[in-house]
């Protein structure tokens, strides 16, 4: 038996040696995992993939997916580097990303740790990746110019489409793809970020991940939960972006479930999960992730109003009445909760976003103006325009970058393009130091988000469009009424 320093801290057991003279314990073996060491802890960069003993615990993988498997997953432990290095980049993205999109259970991903780089565990090495991933940022190559070409993304990439092939239909494979999308859509990766998301609204419901299936008693309810809601949401604001009136995830209805307020996830529904829903009153307090939740079903139905109009125009005008008035009812709400606690800037960006769509029309021609609804434009604008000194002076910090929402770049860009027509239009002074101010925000997030280094090109057009679809035209519109723009 080795000494207590060489000896696996689970079991204190060390008969058997690996490929690098260091002990491997039978009990490890056994259940395919890496040992942990007391004494080489952090300092050996190259850890190896434990081959498993085959049983019928262990993954069907076939004899040619194994060979493809263990080739990502030597690129993925070159990336990801030790068992405490994997820990640190979980430790930093629990405390940053996770916030924003809490998705992930905690508890759960630190009991797969021992899956890391086993054979059958894939799927959570891929999802330790899209983890480091996620935190990346662009990287500066100029003064104006930010690269986000990474070989890190391609063997994302590469591992998310072997667990296609290979048949890993798991809870870890669908937020892989989630996390990816949400990078994607970040920093402006079209079409692959709209294609991400139709791979993961396909995935959640070969998983069973519908609302149907949340009154059940598993202890991941909760997570099962979130994880869809993730999807709905991230597939409704790029829509939204993309001007689609197709959805590639199920809608929620009235009596759906918005996720618990707790910052974690927790084990079991909590019994404020069972009350809120997605028609609890705007004024009642519910966490960030839930308040997205409902403001992104809206988007849902504004994008169904915009992108595929019904032929009454009656209904379509009481329709945009009622939208309107709802997303009026939440904004207050969101722009007092982010002055006070920072909390639901994500949740403002696509409200934000979702009233500008009701008031501007489609841009099918050059005609940039035609249509628009400049006095409500005015206010609306005006108002996030506001928010510019609280969003600069978070901005700034370099700390907070990490925790910026991806929804955010798109309704600044949206917001400053407004302000500059109106300051055109009325050379009102104002307006344009609104648009400055905004603009001085959009550059602090391009070091994270490298789309808003994409809005801030296009703003400094002379006559700069409201709206900027990320493949520079509206998907949906061919299926416009020609009308559409008198609603």
């Amino acid at each position: 038996m080795a000494s207590p320093v060489n000896a696996c801290k689970a079991c204190r057991n060390s008969k058997r040696k690996c490929n690098r003279g260091l002990p491997i314990c039978s009990t490890c073996l056994r259940f395919g995992r890496l040992c942990l060491y007391e004494g080489n802890a952090g300092q050996d960069s190259t850890h190896g993939i434990v081959p498993e003993v085959p049983g019928p615990s262990r993954s069907s993988l076939t004899s040619l997916n194994a060979t493809f498997g263990t080739a990502l997953q030597k690129e993925a432990r070159s990336i990801l580097g030790t068992p405490d290095e994997v820990r640190q980049t979980a430790s930093t993205y629990f405390s940053s990303v996770h916030h924003r999109l809490p998705i992930i259970s905690k508890s759960r991903f630190h009991e797969n740790l021992s899956r890391l780089f086993v054979p059958s565990g894939i799927d959570f090495t891929t999802l330790c990746l899209c983890m480091k991933l996620i935190q990346q940022n662009p990287v500066q190559q100029n003064t104006r110019t930010r690269d986000i070409s990474s070989p890190h993304y391609l063997v994302a990439k590469s591992s998310i489409g072997f667990l296609e092939a290979a048949g890993f239909d798991t809870l870890d494979a669908i937020q892989s793809r989630l996390l990816l999308a949400l990078y994607e859509i970040g920093h402006g990766i079209y079409p692959a970020a709209s294609i991400s998301i139709g791979s993961c609204a396909r995935l959640a419901r070969n998983l069973g991940l519908s609302r149907d299936s949340w009154r059940s008693q598993d202890t991941d309810v909760e997570e099962r939960k979130r994880t869809w809601w993730a999807v709905h949401n991230l597939d409704r604001f790029t829509a939204l972006c993309g001007g689609d009136a197709i959805f590639a995830s199920e809608d929620a209805t009235t009596e759906t479930h918005l996720p618990s307020n707790n910052e974690q996830v927790s084990s079991t529904a909590s019994s404020e999960t069972s009350t809120a829903t997605i028609s609890t009153p705007a004024p009642f307090h519910v966490g960030p992730f839930a308040r997205e939740c409902q403001v992104a079903h809206l988007i849902g139905r504004v994008i169904q109003h915009v992108y595929h109009p019904v032929t009454d125009v009656d209904f379509r005008s009481r329709e945009r009445a009622q939208l309107e008035r709802t997303l009026k009812a939440f904004l207050p709400i969101l722009i007092d909760e982010e002055l006070e606690f920072s909390t639901y800037c994500g949740a403002l960006g696509m409200c934000i976003s979702s009233l500008y769509a009701l008031y501007v029309p489609p841009v099918v021609h050059n005609d940039l103006q035609n249509g628009w609804d400049f006095q409500n434009l005015e206010i609306v604008s005006t108002q996030m325009a506001a928010l510019s000194q609280h969003l600069l002076k978070s901005a700034e910090n370099e700390s907070n970058l990490i925790m910026m929402s991806h929804f955010i770049p798109y309704s600044l860009y949206q917001t400053a393009a407004i302000q500059l027509n109106l300051y055109q239009r009325s050379q009102n002074i104002t307006f344009k130091a609104n648009a400055e101010s905004i603009i001085q925000i959009l550059t602090y997030m391009s070091r994270r988000w490298h789309t808003a280094a994409k809005y801030l090109t296009a703003i400094e057009l002379d006559n700069p469009p409201m709206t900027l679809p990320p493949q520079g035209f509206y998907l949906s519109v061919s299926n416009l009424d020609n009308n559409s723009s008198t609603q």
